[in-house]
C-alpha cells in the first residue's frame, strides 16, 4: 500500500518511520520527533517529493507545508475542533 505521507525520524539508536494518509498524523509525527531533537524528513509517498526536513544542516519546508503546519499549530494551541 502506498501512503500519502512518509515521515522518518532518525535517532542515535533507531529510525522511526510513520506512513499515513492523514495530514494531521503526519504533522503530529513531524512535530513530536522534531521537538525531541531528531532529524525528521516528510516525503510524498507517491512522488518522493520532500515536503519538510528539520534538525539537519539544511532545514527545508515547502510553502504549502509551512501553511499546513501553521494551521495545525493554531488548531492545536487554540484547541479548535475539526
Amino acid at each position: 500500500m502506498t501512503y500519502t505521507y512518509n515521515i522518518t525520524a532518525n535517532y542515535a539508536d533507531c529510525e522511526i518511520e510513520v506512513k499515513t494518509n492523514s495530514a494531521d498524523v503526519a504533522i503530529c509525527a513531524l512535530m513530536e520527533h522534531a521537538e525531541n531533537g531528531a532529524p525528521v524528513m516528510v516525503v510524498d509517498g507517491h512522488t518522493g517529493e520532500i515536503y519538510a526536513m528539520t534538525n539537519c544542516e539544511e532545514p527545508w519546508i515547502t510553502e504549502e507545508w509551512s501553511l499546513m503546519v501553521l494551521g495545525w499549530l493554531m488548531k492545536t494551541m487554540w484547541e479548535i475542533g475539526d
